[in-house]
């Protein structure tokens, strides 16, 4: 293994579409959450309106436990799945790093057609190869980009996503 000097990395600050981005990144984690309200809140609510035994299993001075229960336990997993995303978004900083761009390609791909009866139509999609990856870029990015080139990546401070490429 090779130590490499790493190239210096630039930080600034968020913009709105970089905050949007990250906002993005953590849909997984709200819808999780909701539907873990949905399904408890649900079944608790069910369970002590359905149930006609004596004594019931919920007593309505009891209700309030298993809510806020289940309410703490989705807010838990929210924070566990996006705490990386959440301290990115307050810190409201981004690095910025310069690579270089090995080269260019472009593959086929046979993407479904419009239906039954249609053949797969075979589309064009553009990469550029930076230290051994491949990254997807628009067709302008692609003819703007130059082997040997250098392209910026924006990562996240906190969570080292990546936010975006940029063709210098």
């Amino acid at each position: 293994m090779t130590n490499k000097p790493k190239k210096k990395a630039k930080q600034i600050g968020l913009n709105d579409e970089d905050k949007t981005i990250i906002n993005r990144q953590m849909r997984a984690g709200i819808v999780v959450s909701f539907l873990l309200i949905i399904i408890g809140f649900g079944a608790t609510l069910g369970t002590f309106f359905l149930d006609k035994s004596d004594p019931k299993i919920i007593e309505p001075g009891e209700l309030w436990i298993p809510l806020v229960g289940v309410a703490v336990l989705a807010n838990g997993i929210f924070m566990l799945m996006n705490r990386k995303y959440l301290a990115d978004l307050k810190e409201g900083s981004k690095t910025i790093e310069t690579k270089k761009i090995q080269r260019k390609e472009i593959k086929k791909s046979h993407e479904a057609g419009g239906g039954v009866y249609s053949a797969a139509k075979p589309i064009d999609i553009h990469y550029i190869i930076v230290e051994n990856t491949r990254y997807e870029v628009t067709p302008e990015e692609f003819e703007k980009a130059n082997e040997g080139g250098e392209v910026l990546f924006h990562y996240a401070l906190k969570s080292n996503f990546l936010i975006k490429t940029e063709i210098k």
